[in-house]
């Protein structure tokens, strides 16, 4: 089957001007040549402004500074309690998981160099691993009567499954560690 060939409609030529040369904007300049939308410069945009630093790009670096989470009860009420978690992408988490992760992993290759293939993590080990990625997240609380230690959250997410759940959902959800953050 042969390849069909598209031809550009903006023509080819070797000698496109460059905006000083012909006194319009770049984004203009653009638009004149078919390569640039018409509603971008009539809005008022200029192709400068839309160009994106990436040096400034830094969403792990964001995901450090905590976002606080309002908490729902079981039924999904918002309660009076707020929970401050940073996301997933934190360096103190991603730590934490390949930690835990490349641990697992190990065991596993033990148990494989042992002839031991049958044998597998049983899911109370699962349910600790959540619980702890969900300390992880969490840097602080109010609302509540007991002020925030990583022991005391451990024992409210073990009792409380709904709680980690939030807490790990919202943790994994980038737009809370964002300059504009959602509306809840």
């Amino acid at each position: 089957m042969m390849a069909r060939r598209f031809r550009s409609k903006i023509p080819k030529s070797r000698n496109t001007p460059s905006p000083a040369q012909t006194g319009f904007s770049s984004s203009e300049l653009l638009l004149c040549l078919g390569k640039l939308p018409a509603g971008v410069v009539s809005a008022g945009f200029s192709l400068e402004q839309t160009m994106i630093d990436l040096e400034t790009l830094d969403h792990v670096g964001a995901s450090e500074t905590p976002f606080e989470l309002q908490m729902k009860d079981a039924a999904g009420n918002l309660m009076e309690f707020w929970v401050s978690i940073i996301g997933s992408d934190a360096e103190k988490v991603q730590k934490f998981t390949l930690r835990r992760l490349n641990e697992q992993r190990r065991a596993n290759a033990i148990k494989v160099q042992k002839g031991k293939l049958g044998d597998v993590d049983p899911l109370e080990s699962d349910i600790d691993f959540a619980i702890e990625a969900a300390v992880i997240r969490t840097v602080g609380w109010r609302g509540a009567k007991q002020q925030f230690t990583a022991d005391l959250a451990r024992v409210l997410y073990r009792r409380n499954p709904h709680m980690r759940q939030q807490i790990i959902d919202e943790s994994n959800n980038a737009a809370n560690f964002t300059k504009a953050r959602p509306s809840s």
